[in-house]
């Protein structure tokens, strides 16, 4: 059973037992659910059995700030939600931003007018044209260097990439699916790209830290050691080869880093030989692959937008793959458009000041209307 599997069949179990809400409200007399809009349908649906009656239930959200449609939410389900004598309240205060931010804010934003509680006009945004490595660079600069700046990305390898200080601008963010593709000729390649696609995912695991989710994810392969202790000491040692070894496959084809494992953790992975498999291993780098692994907890100064909601940071560098991500500043549209939404969730998070990145400007209108928002700074 999945996640989705339990609120089914907790829906099931309330609508065919209703003495479960009975206990339920006997136990919980409040109910106070935050972001609201990124709530999956069915747990509104139980929240609405459950505050039918006696419970009183409180939710807190932002409709524009709902960017998790595929998990099922739906902005339209927070203003949507009633409930009996339901009383409703808006926040417009905001507590945490320079005037210059907030400006932004409420020039895309048509719902409400953010009032300017700290009244400090602070740094008008910048719009930083080049790579964007160059652009936190440049960034840092302008902060003296004494200031961290979180960068915010769109994607996990372009977040990746941040963290790494990777400059390359091809990115595909499906090379770890293509590895399991390109091996599924047989069961024994097939077993040989999940030993890889797992230590691969080791080592980027605990070299962010998370060195318990590393060893677990090595110990899957050892399923044949009955033992748990054995298994997970074989695990610990199987990782701290491919640690011991980063600096020699890191920069190199995958094929290096696939030799590595099979010479030294999982000997029984078949042979590389010519075709399509090969040309995969030996065309790309560990470093491309290692960019795709989806970094649960982040606690970096560079994520994703998404593992940014609830956070705020002085300094904020949103990084976009294209100028036609700007859209939203000139035609903006939160309601519908869930890129826009997710947009503004970014530049709701800075305190201070706030850096804008794309690879480059053409056309010479858009530019002109840019410069009305912006200051734009070539890097």
């Amino acid at each position: 059973m999945d996640h989705n599997d339990v609120l089914f069949f907790s829906y099931q179990l309330l609508k065919k037992y209703p003495f479960i809400l009975k206990v339920l409200r006997a136990k919980f007399p409040y109910l106070y659910i935050d972001e609201f809009q990124d709530t999956h349908p069915l747990q509104v649906e139980i929240l609405k059995l459950i505050g039918a009656q006696e419970t009183i239930v409180g939710i807190i959200g932002d409709e524009a700030q709902s960017i998790f449609s595929f998990q099922g939410a739906d902005p339209g389900q927070f203003s949507s939600f009633k409930l009996p004598a339901l009383k409703e309240y808006v926040m417009e205060d905001n507590r945490r931003s320079t005037n210059s931010i907030i400006d932004l804010l409420n020039a895309i934003r048509k719902d409400i007018v953010q009032q300017k509680i700290r009244n400090i006009q602070g740094d008008i945004p910048k719009l930083l044209v080049g790579e964007r490595m160059a652009a936190l660079t440049w960034a840092k600069k302008y902060c003296n260097n004494a200031e961290e700046i979180c960068s915010l990305s769109r994607d996990n390898p372009t977040s990746n990439a941040m963290r790494r200080d990777f400059n390359g601008q091809t990115m595909n963010d499906k090379l770890l699916e293509e590895l399991l593709d390109v091996d599924k000729s047989s069961s024994n390649n097939k077993y040989r790209s999940k030993v890889i696609a797992s230590c691969l995912k080791a080592v980027e695991y605990a070299r962010e830290g998370d060195i318990k989710k590393a060893i677990k994810e090595i110990e899957s392969l050892e399923r044949d050691i009955i033992d748990a202790d054995k298994r997970r000491k074989t695990a610990i040692k199987s990782l701290y080869l491919l640690l011991e070894k980063y600096d020699d496959y890191r920069n190199k084809p995958l094929y290096d880093f696939y030799l590595l494992v099979k010479n030294n953790v999982k000997s029984e992975i078949s042979k590389l030989g010519k075709g399509v498999a090969a040309t995969f291993y030996e065309t790309n780098t560990y470093e491309q692959l290692a960019l795709c692994v989806n970094i649960t907890e982040d606690f970096s100064n560079h994520k994703t937008i998404h593992k940014s909601k609830g956070d705020e940071f002085d300094n904020v560098l949103i990084v976009f793959d294209s100028s036609d991500e700007l859209e939203v500043f000139l035609n903006p549209d939160l309601r519908k458009n869930e890129e826009h939404r997710i947009c503004y969730v970014a530049l709701s998070r800075a305190r201070e000041r706030l850096f804008i990145n794309v690879p480059e400007l053409k056309e010479d209108d858009f530019i002109n209307k840019l410069k009305k928002i912006f200051k734009i700074e070539p890097v």
